[in-house]
């Protein structure tokens, strides 16, 4: 596995080593817009730009300069000539090849002069990676590879020549991604371009005779963490100074070469996306590893010169005598490190489990190339590639000779999906030819497993682990086919009917509502829908949903009410000296088996802010009322609200009864449907938050409001003519609203209804035996004549009989 530390999350391309892959007739530029246009945004810069006067030489002597402690004085060749040359790199040595830059040149947008350092005269400059821009931080001066010794004054750009860095953005489904080749197959099926893939990837390995004393074996047993396990044991491996184009390589997709045994697993998971990792087979005790599962207490000294407590849901790859020597898919062993000095690997090409990988990655926290790719999955079909390619490179670069392989786990298995092809056209609302459409999923490594007129059914490929659904493979579809090539000649599925139109009354209510409620002193509250399943106790816990596989405990549930994140909100404020708060939120809540979308007011304390005037007018029933009745005014609705005690038999948002966090509940209804509920909070909660006030709490649904009938507002003249009053003295049951008696009032009047300027209550009394009087006052006004006593008089007659018609309401004398 690679153990470089994952330092970026976009994966790096090389332009040049692309085209290994993909004939590309197109610029760096052009290739980036259509990796952006698949889904991966992308961005280019020049690398390996501007060496010019650069060559490979070689340090013949190095003595201490006579008159400065921390500088040298170096004699360079370039096979040609020799050059004094003052350094002040610590690692300069006599035998090195490096980069000289010679009189002329510019380094670093400084162009080279021969100068007095210190009373000697130096002729050039040796270089280091930073100074050449190929790397942004160096300890010293950069070594070429003892190769070039033979090539002495060979130009740098011939062994660094120009190229460009394509930065894509990868997706977490797409581990696939985080190669050349990979990316490479992509741009195949985009343009229509055949893909080569790397040499020896495609090739079986052939040992060059087994021994016995070197053969691995695998005891993964019922390792659930690994679902395949690939190792090829080498001998004869002379591990050394990577070549200076693999260096290269590596150092534009931003790793640090180290020694060709482990760059080359590196090279390989950059090429083809697949993590590797190399053992010293001599320090493995008995030859062979073991997959297992970590043991309570166990540690491990890792590459990266930490030592790790691990759990006993880590996976580790542990020798013959049962020592871990690695973190399965995550980095690797101090004891069994691959050095200068190793002759004999084993190389292990495996597919752990992600969550498995994630899980530990995360709980010891450390991030590496290979736990970013094995956390998004892998597949043995790559696995097996990438180990034959390393295979190859070990056996050029390394003179290795594979004496031994070892393959368990066959893999996950592959699914079958039916795409139907009205399907693809009712998704998409474009018509696309069924030869493109197979063409496609053939140039994506999808197999076309049965074909039939109407469908084909096909098997996604092992790396496409995110495939599952007919949907899945329709947007792979779309995607390559390109939604800038889509002509919506076709219309998609048929909506239906009203759908738009219920969407847009919604959508209306809700910018009315988050305007309205704004300029009221409201403060919009923005939760998710996941809660803590101990909400539930508030509720019917029977109606609430949980979620089968939650992201956290604390998110493990759907809300059954606005109120759970809100109330949380509520209690972080009053921690920060909040005391007095007006805060909506409107979103899904999740209850009986349905989803509605809800609009939540909580309002506590001072809601007007201390002034000269008055001091404090804290928030009410009468103060939430108020809102919800100039909220329908405001949005235009024609809701007319009624309040009424909750019975428990209603059915408002939230539950078939009062939830348990509210002392009672009233109900809101309109025309006989339940929009909401209104109510304080229950004083425990209250005060256990912290709240110095009483806490009131509204709910409605707005679902409901948004198909309410549209009401403009109606702006009347004022009348000059005098208005009349009638005082009615009721006997009225507990329970009945008072908009029923003003309906009823208006409803007997008829086409004198208009003449009503107002009615309300003037005064209520209720008596120690639980009766209730009511006096209301009737305000009546005729726009264009004085209402004489003979009119006066019919309305009071109609009235009084509209009156005398409610059940559980009599008329005092």
């Amino acid at each position: 596995m690679s153990d470089a530390a994952s330092s970026h999350k976009n994966m790096l391309l090389s332009y040049e080593w692309l085209k290994e892959f993909i004939e590309l007739k197109e610029t760096p530029e052009e290739i980036a817009r259509i990796l952006t246009t698949l889904g991966f945004e992308s961005a280019v810069r020049p690398a390996n730009s501007g060496f010019s006067g650069i060559v490979a030489a070689k340090v013949v002597s190095k003595v201490p300069h006579p008159a400065a402690d921390k500088l040298s004085l170096c004699e360079v060749s370039d096979g040609a000539a020799t050059y004094k040359v003052v350094c002040g790199a610590p690692n300069v040595e006599a035998g090195q090849i490096v980069p000289l830059a010679k009189i002329g040149a510019t380094v670093g947008g400084v162009k080279i002069k021969k100068a007095k350092l210190r009373g000697v005269e130096s002729e050039g400059m040796i270089c280091s990676e930073r100074e050449l821009g190929i790397a942004d931080a160096s300890e010293g001066i950069m070594t070429l590879s003892s190769a070039e010794a033979g090539r002495l004054g060979r130009d740098f750009a011939e062994l660094y020549p120009p190229d460009f860095i394509i930065e894509v953005e990868t997706l977490p489904n797409r581990p696939d991604i985080l190669s050349h080749y990979g990316v490479a197959m992509e741009l195949s099926a985009k343009l229509n371009r055949p893909v080569k893939p790397p040499a020896a990837a495609g090739d079986k390995i052939r040992p060059d005779g087994l021994l016995a004393d070197v053969e691995p074996t695998l005891l993964a047993g019922n390792t659930p963490g690994c679902e395949s396990y690939t190792a090829v044991a080498l001998d004869d491996v002379a591990v050394a100074e990577s070549p200076e184009w693999l260096k290269n390589r590596l150092r534009l997709c931003g790793y640090r070469p180290i020694n060709a045994a482990v760059d080359i697993t590196n090279y390989v998971m950059t090429e083809m996306g697949h993590p590797l990792h190399a053992f010293d087979r001599d320090k493995l005790s008995g030859g062979k590893v073991i997959v297992r599962a970590a043991s309570p207490g166990e540690k491990i000294k890792a590459l990266d010169g930490k030592t790790y407590d691990l759990g006993e849901s880590d996976i580790v790859i542990a020798d013959g005598a049962g020592a871990a020597c690695a973190i399965a898919g995550i980095i690797g062993g101090e004891t069994s490190a691959v050095s200068s000095s190793t002759k004999r690997i084993l190389l292990e090409s495996a597919v752990f489990n992600p969550q498995r990988v994630f899980a530990a990655r995360r709980r010891l926290k450390i991030s590496t190339e290979s736990s970013y790719r094995f956390e998004r999955g892998m597949s043995k079909a790559r696995s097996i590639a990438a180990c034959q390619r390393a295979v190859e490179l070990l056996k050029n670069l390394c003179s290795a000779r594979p004496s031994a392989i070892v393959d368990h786990g066959a893999g996950l298995p592959k699914n079958k999906i039916a795409v139907f092809f009205e399907k693809i056209l009712s998704h998409t609302g474009v018509n696309i030819a069924e030869t493109k459409v197979r063409g496609i999923l053939a140039a994506l490594s999808f197999e076309i497993v049965r074909e039939e007129k109407d469908f084909i059914v096909v098997e996604p490929p092992s790396f496409r682990r995110d495939i599952f659904l007919q949907e899945d493979v329709i947007e792979e579809i779309i995607r390559v086919f390109g939604y800038d090539n889509a002509r919506f000649d076709s219309a998609p599925a048929p909506i239906p009917d009203g759908s738009f139109a219920a969407d847009r009354r919604r959508f209306d209510f809700v910018s009315s509502a988050r305007r309205f409620l704004a300029s009221a002193g409201f403060v919009e509250n923005v939760n998710y829908g996941m809660i803590a399943p101990g909400w539930f106790s508030y509720f019917d816990e029977k109606l609430c949903v949980k979620i089968i596989n939650p992201v956290s405990p604390e998110a493990a549930a759907l809300r059954p009410s606005i109120f759970c994140q809100m109330w949380e909100c509520f209690r972080a404020n009053l921690g920060e000296g909040y005391d007095s708060q007006m805060i909506y939120e409107i979103g899904n809540i999740f209850y009986d088996g349905a989803q509605t979308r809800s609009l939540g007011l909580l309002a506590s304390g001072n809601v007007f802010g201390d002034n000269w005037k008055k001091a404090s007018l804290d928030a009410d029933f009468y103060f939430l009322k108020g809102i919800l009745e100039k909220l329908s005014f405001f949005a235009c609705k024609d809701i007319r609200p009624e309040f009424a005690v909750d019975s428990g038999a209603s059915n408002p948002p939230g539950g078939a009864k009062t939830p348990d966090f509210l002392a009672f509940g009233i109900n809101i209804i309109s025309e006989e449907e339940h929009i909401g509920r209104i109510g304080p909070v229950a004083p425990s909660l209250a005060l256990a938050a912290g709240a110095k006030s009483p806490v009131w709490w509204a709910e409605l649904n707005v679902d409901i409001l948004a198909e309410k009938p549209r009401r403009n507002p109606i702006h009347k003249q004022y009348s000059v003519f005098p208005a009349s009053s009638m005082d009615f003295s009721l006997m009225v049951e507990e329970g009945i609203p008072f908009g029923t008696i003003k309906d009823n009032i208006l409803r007997v009047m008829g086409d004198e209804a208009h003449l009503v300027e107002s009615a309300a209550p003037a005064d209520v009394w209720r008596s120690p035996s639980g009766e209730t009087s009511v006096l209301v006052r009737i305000t009546l006004r005729h726009p264009s004549k004085t209402l004489d006593a003979a009119s006066l008089g019919s309305l009071h007659g109609k009235i009084t009989a509209g009156l005398t018609q409610i059940p559980g309401l009599k008329l005092r004398a």
